[in-house]
């Protein structure tokens, strides 16, 4: 079983939004999505490494989640992708 870590995500409006959120084998894409999103809103853009799951967590972050999304190969593990992601947006209904 993975480590269990805990993350708390905080926003404040003086900093300087970063130009790139990045994550690996951190929490499934949904999670990912809403702990980026402030960062996003003000242009970031994402780069999540995930591995041979990654098109389930797709499937289910876009039940939540709208999203621009490229897929590259990783080159460090044969069945997992990068997941460039921007223009993340709440579904709501």
């Amino acid at each position: 079983m993975p480590p269990q870590s805990s993350m708390k995500a905080e926003s404040n409006s003086s900093q300087v939004p970063s130009a790139r959120v990045i994550a690996r084998a951190l929490a499934p894409l949904n999670d990912l999505l809403a702990l980026a999103h402030p960062a996003m809103v003000q242009g970031a853009a994402a780069a999540f490494h995930k591995g041979q799951d990654f098109a389930l967590e797709i499937d289910q972050a876009s039940q939540y989640w709208g999203f621009d999304l490229v897929q590259h190969p990783s080159r460090i593990a044969a069945d997992g992708v990068i997941l460039e992601i921007s223009n993340v947006r709440p579904k709501h209904g």
